[in-house]
């Protein structure tokens, strides 16, 4: 799996309500990637970015200030 051999920090953006890439890939990504972090955007669809852009990038500024 070539997942597991990236070596740098990954977020990974789902939602439960996520239609195009379930949260089921999210999830598997999240435990294939050694040093990832899986942020769920409730009800935000395939655009979390759009559709939640606070919640979005609050958690993206999160994630690269750490």
């Amino acid at each position: 799996n070539s997942l597991s051999n990236i070596n740098s920090s990954v977020l990974v953006f789902s939602s439960a309500n996520e239609n195009d890439a379930p949260l089921a890939s999210a999830e598997f990504i999240n435990r294939e990637v050694k040093d990832s972090v899986l942020k769920i955007i409730p009800k935000a669809g395939h655009y979390s970015f759009l559709k939640k852009p606070k919640l979005f990038n609050n958690a993206l500024l999160e994630f690269v200030e750490n």
